[in-house]
């Protein structure tokens, strides 16, 4: 039996800073979805997933784009949204 997941939860990212890729896992409870993404100091969207549904999630952010072109060193958040929630965590990026 699969376990009941009741609660949103951003896992610490690691390795935080990062240089490469950074691991980001997440939960999102039975009967949920959320929106992912992940934006810049000033807000601006840098990079969006497809809607994410229950479960235990994990994404390997590669310090990229939505076009694939690398990001500058800087401070970036992963963004969770949903309904109920709107929760975030901070990735640092250092090259």
């Amino acid at each position: 039996m699969l376990e009941q997941i009741k609660f949103f939860h951003i896992y610490r990212p690691y390795p935080n800073p990062f240089n490469g890729a950074i691991k980001i896992m997440f939960d999102i409870p039975n009967d949920k979805s959320a929106d992912v993404f992940i934006t810049d100091l000033r807000g601006r969207i840098v990079s969006t997933y497809p809607t994410m549904v229950e479960g235990c999630h994990k994404l390997d952010w590669v310090g990229v784009n939505e076009s694939g072109k690398p990001v500058s060193s800087g401070l970036y958040f992963f963004h969770l949204l949903s309904d109920q929630v709107h929760m975030t965590q901070k990735l640092l990026l250092i090259k």
